[in-house]
């Protein structure tokens, strides 16, 4: 059974609690009120999403398209998340940058969702290796 890992995000971001109650992301325990979710562009600019250990993590999309396939992920904390998987683009041709690992860190809370504002490529080759999250791009940047 496929399980929903995107919320969209528009004009109203959606709270932690709101991801939980819609079964996008599991609940918290108590102790732990405000699990960071990582954030993508859901298409072409105009939308964004929050993610929980998702399968497949767009860095860039719009063009060129950078995204991260197959992620497994080791660890999703209050501070950071780690993943390994193959990192992708996609412009004119398709390539495969390599295999990495993506640690997503440093926590923010804002437009009432609390998300990991910067993301760390390690490995890979002509990639870009520190990200930061764009509300304004819907994009990380």
């Amino acid at each position: 059974m496929f399980k929903l890992n995107r919320l969209f995000l528009t004009a109203v971001a959606v709270p932690a609690a709101a991801l939980a109650a819609a079964g996008v992301i599991p609940a918290p325990p108590a102790s732990a009120s405000a699990v960071p979710v990582a954030m993508e562009n859901c298409g072409n600019g105009t939308r964004q999403c929050a993610t929980f250990k998702p399968h497949k993590l767009f860095l860039l999309r719009g063009g060129p398209n950078v995204w991260l396939s197959r992620a497994h992920w080791s660890h999703w904390s209050r501070t950071s998340a780690r993943a390994t998987g193959t990192l992708w683009g996609a412009d004119i041709t398709l390539t495969r940058i390599g295999s990495v690992t993506v640690v997503l860190h440093d926590p923010v809370t804002s437009h009432g969702v609390r998300y990991f504002e910067k993301l760390h490529v390690i490995g890979g080759r002509d990639v870009v290796h520190y990200w930061y999250w764009s509300w304004d791009q819907h994009n990380w940047s």
